[in-house]
């Protein structure tokens, strides 16, 4: 069986500079080991190694036009012989995540406690007394 330790502290390193994509790949390398766990209880024993670096081809690349809507084009000289309006970048998108606010001021998820003075209620017939039980 792959020594998951020794994947997790590969994947950690790795995505060091990521928090984000370091938390993603160790929540995916958790899936895998649970589902590697429960396959293996019904009999079927399967193993990970890790492979050589995945190339990725540019081509082809998802166009998208505000009219026309989305086109799939395979080469550079085909999309540079598109017709003005085409982007291979989403309509609407910015080019930049979602800001986070740069803050450390807590923001309270929950309304400040209520002080409430119990002998001004009794005074003023607002309080009842009385068991739950009744």
């Amino acid at each position: 069986m792959a020594n998951f330790e020794e994947l997790r502290s590969h994947l950690t390193l790795h995505h060091a500079a990521t928090p984000q994509r370091q938390w993603e790949a160790l929540n995916a390398l958790d899936s895998v080991k649970s589902g590697l766990s429960r396959l293996a209880a019904l009999g079927h024993r399967f193993d990970i190694t890790e492979a050589e670096e995945l190339i990725v081809s540019e081509w082809p690349r998802m166009f998208y036009h505000p009219e026309h809507g989305e086109l799939v084009v395979h080469s550079l000289e085909t999309a540079q012989g598109l017709s003005l309006g085409w982007s291979d970048k989403p309509i609407g998108w910015t080019g930049e995540a979602e800001a986070k606010p740069e803050t450390s001021e807590v923001i309270p998820t929950s309304p400040a406690p209520i002080t409430v003075d119990i002998a001004q209620l009794a005074a003023s017939g607002q309080l009842e007394y009385g068991s739950f039980d009744e």
